[in-house]
């Protein structure tokens, strides 16, 4: 079966943030998507991407906004929403060394990101591209316009907060929205095109901007999808095991949920947890005890609250499972910890 692309949850949080600050049903809409209501607590860990695009497709038809993606965008802080990079990439002394970095270390947020620059067939220009996720159609819009704002405002952080690209190539044919946004007021936009593009002058591409380069491993030919990842798995029950956590809190946590989440039948899944030599009810033990081993060295952390955490509606039912798993109680593991 083909791999299942993951992405790190901090990537739905300015459309989380979007949603509740504009009054919307944030939690109804995360429900309808199939995503962890715990990203309501910016709760951190992986999704599966083609449910965030499912979301963004949601609140698109259903608020009526055309223009989702591209509003949230551009309300985001760049700096913040890529906090963990910032450092190595304002390293960088070159736009060419910052975009080099970003399209290594992207792959730490997504498995499937494929992002990379290349010379334009116009003199002295350059493309920055994003090739998209395959096999994800729904939401493809909004995910598209979202990600054209956030390379701008990365190409932003070396040339100037004002510098537009003077030419866009989008995968989408529908262009309702853009006159909305100075990014599309005084540029050339080519619809119909097989990978979201920004053209760059080759200037600013490798002129030094500030400060001596620091050497990250980025030997890699930039002018193709960067296919190595991190996140990246074969196994399903990897694969579940990374996603599953933040869900440990919801309803219905089930056997044809997981499937439906991952877009394959319940039979598929429990034949290929079979080949793994798992079964769902193990995986699911597994997640849970190794959701409660952290919770339970936070003394603040209430035995009733962690239950709660995950999935338990009765504190005795979480004790039992957890002396199954581990041939102690929860409380007489809390006790080793501290002997």
């Amino acid at each position: 079966m083909d791999k299942i692309a993951l992405l790190q949850s901090e990537q739905a949080f300015p459309f989380i943030d979007y949603m509740t600050s504009a009054g919307m049903p944030a939690a109804n809409y995360l429900e309808q998507a199939k995503l962890p209501v715990s990203l309501l607590k910016h709760e951190t860990g992986l999704i599966v991407e083609r449910q965030l695009w499912e979301l963004l497709d949601i609140v698109s038809e259903q608020e009526g906004l055309h223009d989702f993606g591209l509003q949230v965008g551009l309300g985001i802080d760049i700096h913040k929403q890529l906090n963990g990079m910032m450092p190595r990439l304002m390293a960088q002394p070159t736009l060419l060394g910052l975009v080099q970095a970003f399209c290594l270390m992207v792959n730490e947020e997504s498995s499937d990101a494929q992002f990379w620059l290349t010379p334009s067939d116009t003199p002295d220009r350059h493309w920055f591209c994003r090739g998209g996720v395959q096999g994800i159609a729904v939401g493809e819009r909004d995910a598209e316009l979202y990600t054209l704002v956030l390379m701008i405002k990365l190409v932003r952080l070396l040339i100037g907060e004002s510098w537009c690209p003077d030419s866009i190539q989008l995968k989408t044919d529908d262009d309702r929205g853009f006159n909305t946004s100075e990014i599309f007021q005084s540029n050339k936009i080519e619809l119909n095109q097989s990978a979201t593009a920004i053209e760059i002058p080759s200037y600013f591409v490798n002129r030094q901007f500030f400060g001596e380069f620091n050497k990250l491993d980025i030997s890699k030919d930039l002018r193709v999808p960067i296919d190595s990842n991190p996140l990246a798995t074969d196994r399903l029950a990897d694969t579940l095991k990374q996603v599953l956590a933040l869900y440990l809190s919801d309803d219905g946590l089930d056997l044809e949920f997981s499937a439906e989440l991952l877009g394959i039948s319940s039979r598929t899944l429990q034949r290929q947890l079979a080949k793994e030599c798992t079964t769902y009810a193990h995986l699911l033990d597994a997640i849970r005890f190794n959701s409660a081993i952290p919770l339970l060295k936070n003394d603040d952390n209430k035995l009733v609250d962690i239950a709660l955490d995950l999935g338990y509606s009765d504190p005795a039912h979480f004790s039992r499972a957890f002396k199954r798993w581990s041939g102690m109680s929860p409380r007489e593991y809390r006790r080793t910890l501290t002997a």
